[in-house]
């Protein structure tokens, strides 16, 4: 069993990488990588759009669909270590209880390929 804590770095047997452009008009565009700093494979044009205002999707002319989460964390006035805290913590906090989240929508956390 891995105990998880806030240094946690998730590992995947498998990774890809695809640099992702989200553009005007709902146009985004994506590009495989060979590194994280390397991207030499074709551009691959889509578009993207919001699923409400929790998540962004892109969809590649290729049938790649991308989804990721906007990246949020539980103000440190309601825990300061949820990982330390536990669930019993966090009852009767609700997703649209946004006073006690802080919203990054710059930034996503790890989404999901279909």
């Amino acid at each position: 069993m891995q105990i998880l804590s806030a240094k946690t770095q998730f590992k995947f047997p498998e990774e890809t990488i695809y640099r992702t452009t989200l553009g005007d008009g709902f146009k985004a565009s994506a590009q495989k990588c060979s590194a994280k700093d390397k991207c030499d494979g074709e551009m691959i044009d889509g578009t993207w759009s919001t699923i409400y205002d929790q998540a962004f999707r892109v969809e590649l002319s290729n049938g790649q669909r991308f989804i990721s989460n906007f990246r949020y964390n539980v103000k440190d006035t309601i825990s300061e270590d949820p990982l330390a805290d536990g669930a019993s913590r966090f009852q009767g906090i609700g997703a649209g209880d946004y006073i006690n989240f802080n919203s990054k929508c710059n930034e996503s956390m790890v989404g999901f390929v279909q």
